[in-house]
Formats: structure tokens, sequence, C-alpha cells
């Protein structure tokens, strides 16, 4: 494994790598033999990997995360590739929506994730990739998920677009659509998660994508395939989707 100029140990940046799909990938590209700069807000847990080095960072300070990528030009040089992965999920249970709840999906979600671009692209090769974990959610509406759902789909369409400008630079952009992953995260949620697949699973495909520098990655594919249900049938998806509520969804002043 050599880095994309042909040259030593390639260098990985994952952030939000605390748990969850960007734990479980700073591992697997270990194994795989890179070096990994593994950041979170708070982040342990890999003490006893040679190949990882540990930041704690947070995505919604772009000057941390600036003086990050300033340390890692320093102490590693320029990096290979990034995945942008760090991110929250908050469920709307009623309206009116807290601002402090849209305001930390949106700053995490998206915020976060250009702020992540604006420092990576300094330390990137020539010829690097930045990978963007965005979801499946993009793809249907669903309930409860007005927020999170808005904040990937801004998360989508900045990749998609980023893409396109940074194409003569060579540098490529790949996007992952994770459906439901096994992780703390989604062992929050109180509702069914049909075609769930293990963290594990999950970061093998993306890897397999990422080093064929492949435009995208949506797995699992078949609950991609039932999402296309809420373009052929809008009313139906709709109807299939409702969460029934023991509490009215608009809260009312008495």
């Amino acid at each position: 494994m050599t880095s994309s100029d042909g040259l030593g140990q390639p260098i990985i940046w994952i952030t939000g790598a605390s748990s969850g799909i960007g734990k479980a990938s700073a591992e697997l590209y270990s194994k795989a033999g890179y070096k990994v700069i593994a950041s979170s807000r708070h982040i342990t847990g890999f003490d006893e990997d040679r190949n990882i080095e540990t930041m704690e960072v947070d995505v919604i300070d772009g000057q941390s995360l600036a003086a990050a990528a300033e340390k890692i030009r320093q102490n590693w040089g320029l990096i290979d590739k990034c995945i942008v992965n760090a991110g929250v999920c908050e469920y709307v249970d009623i309206l009116p929506i807290e601002p402090d709840l849209s305001g930390k999906v949106m700053d995490t979600n998206f915020t976060g994730a250009v702020n992540t671009v604006n420092a990576v692209i300094p330390i990137l090769k020539p010829g690097g990739q930045i990978i963007a974990v965005s979801s499946q959610v993009v793809f249907a509406p669903f309930s409860r998920s007005e927020v999170y759902g808005a904040s990937k789909a801004a998360l989508d369409y900045f990749f998609k677009s980023l893409r396109i400008d940074l194409k003569d630079s060579l540098i490529d952009v790949t996007i992952i659509y994770p459906g439901f992953v096994k992780t703390p995260l989604t062992d929050r949620n109180d509702f069914p998660m049909p075609f769930i697949v293990s963290c594990e699973k999950m970061v093998e495909k993306m890897f397999t994508a990422i080093e064929q520098r492949k435009r995208q990655l949506i797995y699992p594919k078949p609950l991609y395939y039932f999402l296309t249900l809420s373009k052929i049938c809008p009313v139906l998806w709709e109807k299939l989707i409702k969460t029934k509520r023991s509490e009215p969804f608009i809260a009312r002043s008495r």
C-alpha cells in the first residue's frame, strides 16, 4: 500500500472517529497499512495501535480544525484521503422545533463538513480524495427527520457541487450513503430499521468503494430500492412511514 504520489505510507484523516463508522473505519484502514489520523471531540481506545494517531477536534470550530490540519502537516506531511464522517442525529418530536436542536444538527452535519473541507484541502496531496458520509435519508422523507434529513441533503448537495469544482485539481470526491447501520447512534432508535447492517460490513463496503475511487456507494441496496417507493407512490409512502403518536405533533398554547 503506497500513497497517491507512490511514495511512503498513505495517510488518511477520519473525523467523528470516536465510535460507529468512524471508529471502525480507523481500525480497518490501520490494518490496511495506512497512517490514520482519528479525530473527534472526545476520543479514546486507540492507544495500542501504532498506525493510529488521535486528535481531539470539534468540527463546529473552524479554528480547531485549521489548527489540527497544521499539526498534521507538520508531523506527518500531506495526506492522501479524508473521510468527512462527524455527525449527529436528533429527531423532531413536537412543533415548534427547538432552535438548539436544529442548530446543533445543522452545525455538526453540514457546517462541520464545510469546515472540514476548508481545513483539509490545503494539506491534501494532488490526486487526493475526499469521502463524505451522507445517508440514505436523502432519498425519501421520514417521519421526525425534518432536521436530520435536511442537514444530510445540504451535505449531499455540497459535495456533489464540490466534486465538479475539484475536478481540475485532480481531487476525487466519493459520497457514501449508508442505510441503517448498527452503531451506538442507532441503538437509541425506537422504531423498526429495515435491512440494518453491521458496522463492520458497512466499512468493508466503504473501503472497497473508496480504494476504487468510486463516485458513490449506496449500501445496503435493498433499502434504497424500498425508498424509491416514495417517488413512485408518494401518498402510499407517507401512509407507511407515518409515526403513530401518543401526543399531538403541534404544541398548543393553553
